[in-house]
């Protein structure tokens, strides 16, 4: 009986996987019927990309919905909305944001609204983007509602209102949290825990916009270590710390991307501050071997890094080649460059891009498996249309990193000569005043401060990784004054 049970069952299954292929095979063909109905008339784009969607060819159907929209006048109907919203879910915002404003402007939904507002909010138009996002219309179970919530959080911050700034970042965490249950994707989960992460420390700039360290500091510890964005945290914290003079700890909180696991991170402000702590310490040796490190380290980098600007331009494609290499650690050109390409590679905004990419070219590769017809060519053209305009996408990603760690370094050069050309002005004067002491005392236990949300390890030999970031030097000011 229950061998005859198991065989029924097992011819249950076996049957619902016909029918199923069957009506995978059937919207397919009805894709096909209605293009071989119209030729290359847009009549009936809009149920080609339905019945194209249902197959889960996503990537293929974009050039069609961008056509019905880029054509359309008037407002669109809910059909097409609903056809629109899924596309969007389902390759990401980046494929619609070059669109122009008019055009997007057609429709209404909640992913049309936060791309316009995205786009708004680069150009620093922040009320018109408020305005746009309006979170009055969007769902409270919305998948786009978490992000909005980040997106008004960051107005309002930049705006100066920061207690609707915050409030924005709180419910942000919160609904990023809700959205976090069993019936999302690996892909949707990693994004709404970014988002949430980013809220978090949101609430941190934000609180250190107001010139409130005490406070920013304080949240920034509530991001976990295991968080995308933990690495970026350190780097504020410390700055968060100097600013309310704990010197030590912005030192602690430096020395930390010396350990191999921050490898991948490319920040050279690290070594400025560093530099600039040692300053406020009047431990002028150490600022100076900072400052001439960084000089050693960078300048020859930067002619690399402008070399390459100069040669493709705006072309974006060799930009992404670059960045494949990387992935495929073929990348040479010295240390720094390389670590600047991990950093550019590892970065959530570039994965979320390339994994949309490569879902993509996975899409073709099903298209070529099909028979040789018309309706073949025009999904082949199709794709290709979206992926060379993703490839882009990850190109323009990449030289704007470049041009962005460029500038920074540019700009960090000449801090350093400051901070050399004041090393030197203040060792003079002490030279002169005859105050330098030749005794030098490096640490003491007495100099360490902290809060209830930090704890004094012993170090007895021991090392955990959940350590790293919590490192505080314990040194004496040498300054007289």
């Amino acid at each position: 009986m229950a061998l005859w049970y198991k065989l029924k069952l097992l011819s249950i299954i076996f049957f619902q996987l016909i029918l199923l292929g069957n009506n995978v095979e059937a919207s397919l063909k009805k894709a096909e019927r209605y293009y071989v109905e119209t030729g290359k008339s847009r009549k009936n784009y809009l149920l080609i990309a339905k019945n194209l969607m249902k197959d889960g060819y996503h990537f293929s159907a974009v050039p069609l919905i961008k056509e019905v929209l880029f054509h359309h006048k008037n407002k669109l109907r809910r059909a097409f909305d609903d056809i629109l919203e899924e596309s969007i879910s389902k390759v990401g915002v980046r494929q619609f944001e070059s669109m122009d404003f008019k055009i997007l402007m057609r429709s209404k939904t909640p992913y049309v609204r936060y791309i316009i507002a995205r786009k708004l909010f680069r150009m620093k138009l922040y009320k018109r983007s408020l305005s746009i996002l309006n979170l009055d219309k969007i769902k409270i179970d919305h998948p786009i509602r978490p992000f909005s919530l980040m997106l008004r959080g960051s107005i309002f911050s930049i705006m100066g209102n920061y207690e609707k700034s915050i409030d924005s970042f709180k419910e942000c965490v919160e609904k990023s949290k809700d959205e976090l249950d069993d019936k999302v994707t690996k892909k949707e989960k990693r994004q709404l825990l970014i988002n949430k992460d980013i809220c978090l420390l949101g609430i941190s700039r934000t609180y250190f916009a107001k010139k409130d360290y005490k406070k920013a500091s304080f949240f920034y510890l509530d991001i976990e270590k295991e968080s995308y964005i933990w690495p970026e945290v350190l780097f504020e914290e410390a700055w968060s710390s100097f600013y309310q003079r704990d010197y030590n700890r912005t030192l602690g909180k430096l020395v930390t991307y010396k350990a191999p696991v921050f490898s991948h991170i490319f920040n050279p402000e690290v070594k400025v501050l560093e530099a600039l702590t040692y300053l406020e310490l009047c431990l002028w040796k150490d600022s100076k071997k900072s400052v001439d490190l960084f000089y050693k380290t960078f300048q020859s980098p930067l002619e690399k890094i402008d070399k390459v600007l100069e040669t493709y331009g705006k072309r974006y494609k060799p930009y992404y080649l670059l960045a494949k290499k990387r992935l495929k650690q073929e990348i040479g050109g010295g240390e720094v460059f390389n670590k600047m390409f991990l950093s550019i590679v590892r970065d959530p905004a570039f994965l979320e891009m390339y994994d949309s990419f490569d879902r993509g070219g996975a899409e073709i590769k099903k298209i070529k498996r099909l028979k040789n017809t018309k309706f073949k060519k025009f999904l082949i053209g199709n794709i290709r249309e979206t992926l060379i305009l993703q490839r882009n996408l990850i190109g323009a990603y990449v030289r704007k990193s470049l041009d962005f760690y460029s500038a920074m370094i540019t700009k960090n050069l000449t801090d350093m000569s400051y901070i050399k050309l004041e090393v030197l002005s203040r060792l003079r004067k002490e030279i002169l005043d005859n105050s330098i002491t030749s005794r030098r005392t490096r640490g003491d236990i007495k100099y360490l401060k902290r809060n209830e949300k930090q704890y004094f390890w012993n170090f007895n030999g021991e090392f955990w990784a959940d350590e790293l970031g919590d490192y505080v030097f314990a040194l004496k000011s040498e300054c007289k004054t």
